[in-house]
């Protein structure tokens, strides 16, 4: 396991249950043959902007391997639907999973803590 970041991420306010999302996230993805990088953490900027990135509470995770490529489909939605099941609130957890597949700033999984 580990837990890799792309240049430029800033790790400043990040909060502990982040970091567990991130962990647990990386586990995730090595049971899936794939590397997990985090490829935004903190943001500044306004609440609309940034959400529970500015409050540290927030972790966009990469959907590409080593090569560029994005993970084929069936991957995602099987990194998405484990994430879920370990973090998601469906299953009594306390964070968001969102797929962002179609995201503009490219594909990637959110997730949030959120406990409302």
């Amino acid at each position: 396991m580990g837990l890799h970041f792309k240049p430029g991420v800033d790790l400043r306010n990040m909060q502990p249950q982040t970091l567990l999302a991130w962990i647990v996230a990386s586990e995730v993805y090595e049971r899936h043959g794939q590397a997990c990088f985090a490829t935004s953490l903190y943001r500044e900027g306004t609440w609309e902007q940034v959400m529970l990135h500015g409050k540290g509470l927030a972790i966009d995770l990469g959907l590409r391997d080593s090569t560029g490529a994005v993970f084929d489909g069936p991957t995602i939605d099987a990194i998405v639907a484990e994430l879920r099941t370990r973090l998601g609130k469906p299953y009594g957890g306390q964070y968001d999973v969102v797929d962002e597949r179609a995201a503009k700033g490219g594909p990637h999984i959110h997730v949030e803590f959120d406990p409302k």
